[in-house]
């Protein structure tokens, strides 16, 4: 008998102290998402207190809970904070690279503290709410710049007379885009489908109120990927139609959005294009390790000094922190040889999530929406985007978290939720 209550104890004990990381990881990631509508750089004591939370949960989990933190991947935060280590420490100027990626071990907790939120249901489930809210956050946001101008949540202005809310950049409403997949895995399976739609809606409005392109492509491409991955083949032939001629009433419609489509078409990348063929100059002369993570704005001001140009036109005369294309971005920062390892964890983390196809558990729809989220990154990431800005690495983490909660194809296939 008493062996049996100590047993039963130990239980307990275990169980509590599974319960207490899941909701300490849950918080910490929760905290990092609410800063993606507001788009402030918070002060240092919260970055600090939030550094201290984040990194007391995961050492909490590896002291107190060895069997839960077994599950655990780490490797590609290792590889990508590996990559950008070495990469800064062999760049043309380590200490700057340092002090503008200051931040990125922080948002690397997000990784391992996803995994560990998921150590129950509930506190996954919350995590998932939390982004949602987050999305409805930036349609609030989007339509009071809309209509009242500026950001409700903090003084800043009007970028180049666009109405960019809170983010100060429009195209920096993409955002919302980013985490829609990962909303609609907030919603259960045997909830109505109209909460997908009112979810759909929401992460419309921030592209549709600044009329940003980027913002309303990857809106498309969240609603489409999500319709493919979980649904059937005609529902997704469905939802794509419909898609298409939502963007193409959007178009007809808005103004706004119908002057920037006018300009793409028009002039096709317009200033974008000379940006990627500099930076490509600049790739080319260190490929393999890279100039150092966070440095284009340097490499552009020597490239106007330089008088650089490409078929007769000069670099744009103003300072323009990223090439604006991160794939080429990535090139420049950690050369060829870094590229090639952040390529094939974001690789692996896509197979993981299209395996994720064949459950029907929370974890399994949240691995979906993490990769969703990855295609809706990457396919902004081709005309836009840059690990400079916060927003962009807090998402990207929280996608690569959720993709590695399918941590064996042989555990997908017998989909067990029971926790």
């Amino acid at each position: 008998m008493t062996s049996r209550t100590a047993g039963s104890q130990r239980t307990a004990d275990r169980e509590g102290a599974e319960a207490a990381i899941a909701v300490g990881s849950c918080a910490f990631v929760c905290v990092q998402v609410a800063l993606i509508p507001f788009g402030m750089v918070p002060p240092a004591s919260f970055t600090a207190c939030s550094a201290v939370l984040g990194a007391g949960v995961v050492v909490g989990a590896r002291l107190a809970c060895p069997a839960a933190w077994s599950r655990v991947v780490l490797w590609p935060v290792l590889v990508v904070l590996g990559v950008y280590g070495a990469a800064a420490a062999l760049g043309s100027n380590p200490a700057l690279s340092a002090q503008r990626f200051s931040s990125l071990p922080l948002q690397a907790l997000i990784f391992p503290c996803v995994q560990l939120c998921a150590l129950r249901r509930r506190t996954l489930g919350a995590l998932l709410v939390a982004v949602a809210v987050a999305v409805v956050a930036m349609a609030f946001d989007g339509a009071w710049a809309r209509f009242a101008g500026g950001s409700p949540f903090h003084d800043l202005g009007i970028e180049k007379g666009r109405r960019a809310g809170s983010q100060g950049n429009a195209n920096d409403m993409a955002a919302a885009t980013a985490l829609l997949p990962i909303a609609f895995a907030a919603v259960p399976p045997a909830a109505s489908r109209a909460w997908l739609v009112v979810i759909a809606c929401a992460g419309a409005v921030p592209g549709l109120a600044v009329a940003s392109r980027q913002a309303i492509g990857g809106w498309a491409i969240a609603c489409a990927s999500w319709a493919l991955a979980t649904g059937t083949r005609r529902r997704a032939v469905a939802v794509t139609l419909g898609i298409v001629g939502a963007l193409a009433s959007a178009v007809a419609l808005h103004p706004g959005l119908r002057k920037r489509v006018g300009l793409l078409l028009e002039d096709g990348l317009g200033m974008r294009q000379q940006l990627i063929l500099h930076g490509w100059d600049r790739f080319l002369e260190r490929p393999l390790l890279g100039w150092g993570p966070g440095l284009y704005r340097e490499l552009h001001a020597a490239g106007i000094e330089s008088g650089w140009q490409s078929g007769g036109a000069p670099l744009p005369n103003v300072v323009i922190p990223w090439v604006h294309c991160l794939p080429l971005e990535l090139l420049i920062d950690v050369g060829l040889l870094g590229f090639a390892a952040v390529s094939a964890t974001v690789w692996i983390a896509l197979r993981r999530a299209w395996g994720a196809r064949r459950c029907d558990d929370i974890e399994a729809k949240a691995a979906i929406g993490g990769g969703c989220a990855l295609l809706v990154l990457s396919a902004i990431a081709l005309v836009d985007l840059s690990l400079l800005k916060d927003w962009v690495r807090c998402a990207t983490w929280l996608a690569l978290g959720l993709t590695f909660l399918q941590r064996r194809a042989a555990r997908s296939l017998t989909c067990d939720p029971a926790r």
